[in-house]
């Protein structure tokens, strides 16, 4: 996960018996209560929305030739990440 983080990878996983979908990590972290997060946005189909996803609830985690960039300007997790938010272009579910 911190490798998909580094390189600005686009992955491709499950949870909690979600089916596949792509997932762009964004920060890896240790909840208070301890457990592993990771912060990203959820890609489904036609939706994309913020998650904050335990990474033990992760399966069949791969990686996409896909890879996102940071863009300045409004987002709705502005207060938390101040650098931008992430453009996600031509990823589509394997």
């Amino acid at each position: 996960m911190a490798a998909a983080i580094r390189e600005r990878r686009i992955l491709s996983l499950t949870y909690a018996g979600v089916e596949r979908q792509l997932f762009v990590p964004l920060a890896l972290y240790v909840s208070e209560s301890g457990r592993l997060m990771v912060d990203g946005y959820e890609i489904q189909r036609k939706r994309v929305r913020w998650r904050n996803l335990d990474i033990e609830s992760a399966r069949d985690v791969r990686q996409t030739d896909h890879t996102y960039s940071f863009i300045s300007g409004p987002t709705p997790i502005g207060k938390t990440y101040r650098q931008g938010t992430a453009v996600i272009v031509g990823a589509k579910l394997e």
